[in-house]
């Protein structure tokens, strides 16, 4: 499933990307009205992570779709629900933790995932605060993230 209005490339910079309704020549990408609904949402301004992580649920088998800024996930989400969302801390505008405010404010309950590229006692007093599950400090292995996003979707690994 195709869920971002971005097509990414690896390796490309975001400027050099164009919006596409098609796979072609190793892009990746995600339709412009298609729902977020019960999808793996990834939230990060580094296109090769998002692009990894968009790559890796989709192995999975679980829908996925990414988002450059918490500003632009939060447009796109409407009245859907994604059943999962790993983001970055350290966004351009709204970063991670206004981002979890913002959604428990407005009654959106769903599992949370930080990362960031520099973890320290602050960020994780704070991640354990506002009940992110966990926080993932980058370079990071993903079979961990694959254990938590199977266990809230509730699918086994």
């Amino acid at each position: 499933m195709r869920h971002s209005p971005e097509t990414l490339r690896t390796g490309s910079s975001d400027s050099s990307l164009k919006e596409s309704g098609k796979e072609n020549m190793g892009r990746v990408t995600r339709e412009a009205n298609s729902t977020i609904e019960g999808a793996v949402c990834v939230i990060d301004g580094d296109e090769g992570i998002r692009h990894s992580l968009y790559v890796l649920m989709g192995t999975l088998g679980l829908p996925a779709a990414t988002f450059r800024t918490a500003e632009e996930f939060l447009e796109k989400l409407g009245t859907d629900r994604p059943c999962f969302l790993i983001t970055e801390l350290s966004l351009p505008g709204m970063d991670g933790f206004d981002l979890k405010r913002t959604l428990d404010d407005r009654g959106i309950l769903v599992p949370v995932i930080a990362m960031t590229g520099e973890a320290n006692s602050a960020k994780e007093l704070e991640t354990s605060r506002l009940g992110f599950l966990e926080l993932v400090e980058k370079p990071f292995v993903y079979w961990r993230l694959v254990e938590r996003v199977r266990e809230a979707a509730g699918t086994p690994i």
